[in-house]
């Protein structure tokens, strides 16, 4: 599991270099993969707006204009969290470095082995994420590349290259599906893995100081209250730091998270719409709904546990504390008091709300989408 967790940062720091569009000497692969990504970005986009223009004007082909329509919203998503990490970057540098150093952390002997206990699960957490969340994309762009390479249904061919007749397509074509699907599948997840990692990384945080303020509702630790209050004090205030940059680093990819995710879902809802009885859309449209859901969810559970550190302080023993210390704790509940959370673009909190409101306006907009187009 180390071996693995020392891959997962190795991962993730490419994962920053490849999204940025960042060529590095220190890993050559990164360069290769950079290439080959930003071909199949480019060959994806053009190929999909041109099918989508040919359906309209030519008979139209629901499944491979709705097609050409989520294709076309994936890489919108793609190439402007490529744009937002390369304006971030100096919020991701600083995050990657607090994440590479929390397990070398040093936490003061009265609370024992706790916090490096909760550091090493979140690590495992982290890497359990990455290979579930980057298997199901891969596996779900699979699927879609032996479709097209296997099936006879010339109207699921999605992309159609320009100046060369729709006729000549499904001889050959099959093997721009396969990479341009191959890349979607590897750069979807790659480029959200730092997101989620750090964000998983800050809620094990927040536990290290949910269990350090247990320790000043223990009489035994009457002595040592100032100490600990000094030790939650100074790691709250780090907290309200990491978060602020991750908040920085993130603002622009998660409102473009959920502007791609309005329109895939918008895509993919119109699929299963027209056809229910497709299982795959089903498998399509669950990689969409986890990809916003990660976000939501985890923007929710930081705001419950800020909200949870709040109401531990009330219920500290305060009466215990020196003069000096009540003060203290008076400046740290006002200060917990504040609304701490994920926002989108600055603005919009991340949280189970906005996943509801949205797959709520993507179904509406689809509704309205297949009655005009039928």
């Amino acid at each position: 599991m180390n071996q693995l967790v020392e891959y997962l940062g190795l991962f993730l720091e490419s994962s920053i270099l490849v999204s940025t569009v960042t060529f590095t000497r220190k890993y050559w692969w990164v360069n290769i993969i950079t290439i080959l990504i930003l071909l199949g970005n480019s060959l994806t986009v053009v190929t999909a707006i041109n099918n989508a223009k040919y359906q309209l004007e030519s008979g139209l082909n629901h499944i491979s204009f709705f097609g050409s329509t989520l294709l076309i919203s994936v890489q919108i998503e793609i190439a402007f969290k490529q744009l937002s990490y390369c304006i971030s970057r100096k919020f991701f540098g600083k995050l990657f470095y607090w994440v590479q150093e929390l397990p070398a952390r040093k936490f003061d002997d009265i609370f024992g082995d706790d916090p490096q206990n909760i550091i090493q699960r979140r690590r495992k957490y982290s890497a359990l994420f990455f290979v579930i969340y980057n298997l199901d994309f891969i596996t779900t762009a699979t699927i879609f590349v032996f479709r097209v390479i296997l099936g006879s249904d010339p109207g699921r061919i999605w992309q159609k290259i320009p100046f060369i007749e729709n006729d000549n397509h499904p001889k050959w074509v099959a093997s721009l599906h396969a990479y341009c699907f191959s890349v979607i599948g590897v750069v979807t997840p790659l480029i959200d893995c730092p997101l989620v990692i750090i964000g998983i990384q800050i809620m094990g945080f927040l536990d290290i100081i949910y269990g350090a303020i247990q320790h000043l509702k223990k009489e035994e630790f009457v002595d040592q209250y100032h100490k600990i209050l000094k030790n939650v004090f100074e790691l709250h205030c780090e907290f309200i730091q990491v978060l602020n940059d991750f908040n920085n680093a993130t603002r622009f990819a998660c409102l473009f998270q959920f502007i791609g995710s309005m329109l895939m879902f918008l895509s993919t809802f119109s699929l299963i719409t027209i056809y229910p009885k497709d299982v795959f859309m089903y498998q399509n449209i669950f990689c969409v709904f986890m990809q916003l859901a990660f976000f939501c969810l985890f923007g929710q559970i930081i705001e419950v546990k800020t909200d949870k550190i709040c109401e531990e302080l009330y219920q500290t023993n305060w009466y215990n504390f020196t003069q000096v210390d009540k003060k203290n704790l008076l400046l740290m509940l006002k200060i917990s008091q504040r609304n701490y959370c994920m926002k989108a673009g600055g603005m919009y909190p991340i949280n189970i709300y906005t996943l509801f409101q949205i797959i709520k306006l993507a179904v509406t907009y689809c509704t309205l989408m297949v009655t005009l187009l039928n």
